[in-house]
């Protein structure tokens, strides 16, 4: 990536919205990741969960941010091509 290419903080308006793929976080690979790295119950256990803030099963911050990074990181790479004329 040459120095045009790369985005920064001051390139970014208020107001300005990005889209991104979606990723299904399935309920047995949640359960699986917060057994081992984050054991709190609205991540383990769903009638614990509903009766949680998230009214749900709710993925640990560990186990979301590094999806949510990767698709921001492939948005960006789809951004660059539109800006670069590349589909």
């Amino acid at each position: 990536m040459n120095q045009m290419e790369r985005l920064y903080l001051d390139d970014l308006r208020v107001g300005q919205r990005f889209t991104s793929g979606s990723y299904v976080m399935e309920a047995a690979r949640i359960k699986e990741f917060a057994a081992e790295f984050d054991p709190q119950p609205f991540h383990l256990d769903e009638a614990a969960a509903e009766a949680s803030v998230f009214k749900g099963l709710a993925a640990s911050g560990g186990h979301a941010a590094p999806r949510y990074r990767w698709s921001v990181i492939c948005e960006r790479h789809r951004w660059l091509g539109r800006r670069n004329g590349v589909a």
